[in-house]
């Protein structure tokens, strides 16, 4: 397959994503909409398993209700809509070294037989110019392998963001589902965060820490001129997607 024969699949495959680029040229990256996150294509409910009901009796006239912390109205988000501020401070450091260095030779060159079943006298008849049954075994093996790594992996991610309670779940906890978007020139800056967290966790102040929210899913990611100019060219990334080899 000749290089021609690439264009058209890679047209094909890149298409919409060269048209929104071509349409945002001379013009800062578009901030996308605010949207219902349960209308979005690749939103599915959230199921996990629930431990069995257990029934309680309630007074309706009491005070002490379930996740009251105060005879006052609790503040926190507790409500389908209802939102909270999520602290991330998170670090990540990894270090990688490591050296293999392996040699070996063998060598089994000018060996001779002295005879071959009686046949040793029959291959000078048929290779009378090749055969020497006094060097008749030549053999040599010299294999070299050297393997060098070296990884290091340092990474931190320090924000707040808002997240709203999409969805409760039978025993009580909360789904949310935050997104944040800043543009700062040229450059759009996108958080995504969704996971579980149990009403109990969340601070009398409304906020609650990373690490108490279960299936937690963080991404922060920007898209922009900066983004690509360090960025691998599409036609470089299709190809590498395309070829098998």
């Amino acid at each position: 397959m000749n290089k021609v024969s690439f264009l058209p699949m890679i047209l094909l495959l890149t298409g919409c994503n060269m048209a929104e680029r071509l349409s945002e040229v001379g013009e800062p990256p578009l901030m996308s909409q605010i949207q219902n996150p349960t209308l979005v294509d690749d939103y599915k409910p959230v199921t996990m398993p629930m431990p069995a009901p257990e029934v309680t009796s309630q007074n309706s006239n009491s005070l002490w209700q379930t996740g009251s912390r105060a005879f006052f109205k609790d503040q926190r988000a507790s409500r389908v809509g209802d939102i909270l501020t999520v602290n991330v401070n998170m670090e990540h450091q990894s270090s990688l070294d490591g050296k293999v260095e392996s040699e070996r030779n063998n060598s089994l060159a000018g060996a001779s037989i002295g005879t071959l079943f009686g046949h040793e006298n029959k291959l000078k008849k048929i290779f009378p110019n090749a055969v020497d049954k006094d060097n008749l075994v030549s053999y040599n093996f010299n294999p070299q392998m050297k393997t060098k790594t070296t990884t290091q992996y340092d990474n931190k991610l320090k924000f707040k963001v808002a997240a709203s309670i999409i969805d409760i779940l039978p025993n009580g906890n909360l789904v949310i589902q935050g997104r944040q978007e800043v543009r700062d020139r040229g450059e759009v800056y996108v958080i995504d965060l969704k996971g579980i967290v149990r009403r109990e966790d969340i601070s009398s102040g409304n906020t609650i820490d990373y690490t108490k929210i279960a299936e937690a899913r963080i991404s922060r990611t920007s898209r922009g001129q900066i983004s690509d100019l360090n960025g691998t060219p599409w036609g470089s990334e299709a190809l590498n997607k395309i070829l098998p080899f």
